[in-house]
């Protein structure tokens, strides 16, 4: 593959602006002689002559002439890109990718975020945990906002806020109204799970290995779907309090006798934290904090946290 020098390039494009050679070096802020070798490094490398060296100055020859057309170009468009890169590390354009497992509050960040960098394109996908964590690892996303997720020496983790499990019945189930349940309640009970990967459901798994306690699970389904099955009256819903959306034919019901709560987290690889578009997403955390858990000093990846 043929290519030129760019440094050399750079010199003659100088001095074909400026007119002379100290111009030229003053301009590119190095040596004299470091220009006047690059320039005749460059006529040497094609055998040909560039400028005629004047007693004040040079003056362009035919060929320098045509040159010089090309290097106005070249840094033109190198001024471009510039400015391109410029621009996307002052947050005016580019692309922001967020992975999280529901729109509740990630929603509500986004809207900031788009706020304060409108000229940044945020896309976001929605799935369970696991699925957004393995998004993360593979560059498909840029941040996560995820559940419960194990110290890793590869990410930076935010704990952001706490959310109880809580169960939801449609009215045809003998616990509508009802204000509130114990885990043991559950014996037997027909329960909707959601799927495999999902905090809510790891945690009240935990609870219910824990007490000995064991539902009749009857579905497993995403998120949306588990509202849809308890309105049906297909049996007891469980979902984060953060997910439960009202409805005039859903109730819910808290559990009262043990504290169950997933925690959201914001997660980015440690090696991309320093990134703008990052970093200025991270310092948003505060929006959805109202424990004051994404103070820097509690980051999962300290040993005092973890």
């Amino acid at each position: 593959m043929r290519y030129v020098n760019f440094s050399q390039l750079r010199s003659f494009h100088a001095v074909a602006l400026t007119g002379n050679v100290t111009s030229a070096a003053r301009l590119l802020h190095v040596s004299q002689p470091t220009v006047t070798t690059q320039l005749k490094q460059l006529e040497e490398t094609y055998g040909v002559e560039l400028v005629f060296r004047m007693h004040r100055g040079v003056r362009l020859a035919p060929v320098g002439e045509a040159l010089h057309k090309l290097t106005m170009r070249i840094f033109a468009l190198e001024e471009e890109a510039l400015n391109v890169l410029t621009d996307a590390s002052d947050l005016d354009m580019g692309q922001l990718s967020v992975g999280a497992v529901g729109p509740f509050f990630s929603i509500k960040l986004l809207t900031e975020y788009n706020r304060l960098y409108p000229g940044v394109k945020v896309s976001l996908t929605t799935s369970n945990s696991s699925d957004i964590l393995k998004k993360l690892l593979d560059f498909q996303v840029d941040v996560a906002i995820i559940g419960n997720v194990e110290a890793n020496p590869l990410l930076t983790i935010y704990p952001i806020s706490k959310h109880p499990v809580v169960l939801l019945v449609g009215e045809s189930h003998p616990w509508f109204g009802k204000k509130s349940a114990k885990l043991s309640e559950l014996e037997n009970m027909k329960v909707v799970y959601r799927e495999e990967g999902s905090e809510t459901r790891k945690v009240l798994e935990v609870a219910l290995a824990n007490r000995g306690i064991t539902p009749s699970v009857v579905m497993e389904v995403n998120r949306e779907a588990v509202r849809e099955a308890a309105l049906q009256g297909l049996g007891i819903g469980v979902l984060s309090q953060a997910e439960f959306r009202p409805g005039e034919n859903l109730h819910m019901i808290p559990i009262n006798d043990c504290e169950i709560f997933t925690e959201a987290f914001m997660v980015c690889l440690k090696e991309r934290s320093d990134m703008r578009k990052i970093k200025s997403f991270l310092n948003l955390s505060d929006l959805i904090d109202p424990f004051g858990l994404h103070d820097a000093s509690k980051r999962k990846e300290d040993p005092e946290f973890s």
